[in-house]
């Protein structure tokens, strides 16, 4: 289904990154091909349903607090403005909706959700064909105006999770309504209306002149159009006579100059092959014959890069012997770190053994000399 007539409905956002406006963004709803979900997004850009579940239920306000380049901008957490909020018209969330509809081209609006059914207020813009998200998320509409302001808050700095480390927000939003549309009740009311059937002449109203169609007199029309005839057929020989004076005036003035700076007429100079070439500006000639058109500089810079097969063999065996010798030395790596760590182990235990030595020889001297002070003090009687 083309664009076209996938819907009619537009709203706006009106963007400002940290307070100043950066521009206006224009959608275009496809509220034919995803009625359900457009109207979910329409209602919340024009705020018309007012507080629902405890928040004012509208994008105004609202801020894109997650921005991948390359990827897409997500906005539309109206209650917690965080990526974990929102709710829909319809209550917390509502299902998918005509999931054929593809992401094969940036600037498309589509909903964000945490899986099957679960279309809230988040949406997302995406600024490149992401063909990954195709069946899982609702394209409900695209960007007709505005795709600068989009590459503008795609290119802003973000932090941790992807969140702008400006504060971008949608000042202001709606539905843009065409002239016509603006007031159906009313066109509605008089089409209902019965026609009269007859009026007096008091009553009847003015006729204006230039809306009427059909001449009251056919002879008076007929005289009209004959001297409208006349007025534009001697229009038409003034101008002609007026062109052939100009042009006669031009030719004489260029004959008169030549007259007074004529100068030999230079012989062109003839190539081997005699051939002349004419193009824009003066005439040139061809410097020699070729059998094939000239080769752009771009396919020769190609060219260049081609391999014979033998070339090819040989450049693979390369990569391989250049794997093989990586691979070896990956593995003489890890063999030296095997045997360092090994060594350290071998350090460590060594140490230990060497400290729980010392430490039990310490404690035997401390033994001895406690043995030596007892006998000091007690003695042998015997």
């Amino acid at each position: 289904m083309p664009p076209a007539i996938r819907g009619d409905k537009r709203t706006f956002f009106d963007i400002s990154v940290n307070g100043e406006p950066v521009g206006r963004i224009v959608f275009a709803l496809w509220n034919h091909a995803c009625p359900q979900t457009v109207e979910n997004f329409r209602a919340l850009c024009t705020g018309e349903l007012g507080i629902l579940y405890g928040h004012e239920a509208t994008y105004q306000g609202s801020i894109f607090h997650r921005v991948i380049k390359g990827f897409m901008i997500q906005g539309g957490d109206i209650t917690m403005k965080n990526g974990q909020g929102g709710y829909s018209i319809y209550g917390r969330t509502f299902d998918d909706e005509n999931l054929a509809l593809k992401h094969n081209k940036p600037f498309l609006l589509s909903m964000a959700n945490r899986g099957p059914d679960t279309n809230g207020s988040q949406f997302f813009i995406t600024t490149e064909e992401v063909q990954h998200l195709d069946g899982k998320h609702v394209v409900f509409g695209e960007v007709i105006k505005g795709q600068d302001v989009v590459r503008f808050i795609e290119n802003l700095e973000t932090g941790d999770e992807d969140k702008p480390l400006h504060k971008v927000q949608i000042t202001h939003c709606g539905e843009m309504v065409k002239k016509g549309d603006a007031n159906p009740p009313a066109k509605q009311a008089s089409a209902v209306e019965e026609e009269p059937t007859g009026c007096k002449m008091d009553d009847e109203p003015r006729t204006i002149n230039w809306l009427m169609r059909r001449s009251k007199s056919p002879e008076r029309d007929g005289k009209k159009k004959d001297r409208k005839n006349r007025d534009r057929s001697s229009d038409r020989h003034r101008r002609g006579r007026d062109a052939r004076d100009r042009r006669s005036r031009s030719r004489s003035r260029s004959r008169d100059g030549r007259r007074g700076q004529e100068e030999p007429r230079k012989r062109p100079t003839i190539v081997k092959d005699g051939v002349k070439i004419r193009g824009r500006g003066k005439l040139t000639f061809n410097s020699g014959t070729r059998d094939r058109s000239r080769t752009p500089p771009h396919w020769k810079k190609e060219e260049s890069k081609k391999l014979t097969l033998e070339e090819h063999k040989k450049r693979q065996e390369e990569l391989e012997e250049r794997k093989k010798l990586q691979a070896l030395r990956e593995k003489e790596d890890e063999s030296r770190r095997l045997r360092l760590e090994k060594e350290r182990q071998e350090r460590e235990t060594q140490r230990e053994l060497s400290r729980q030595k010392e430490d039990a020889k310490r404690e035997l001297e401390r033994q001895e000399r406690s043995a030596k002070k007892s006998r000091g003090l007690f003695p042998n009687i015997f």
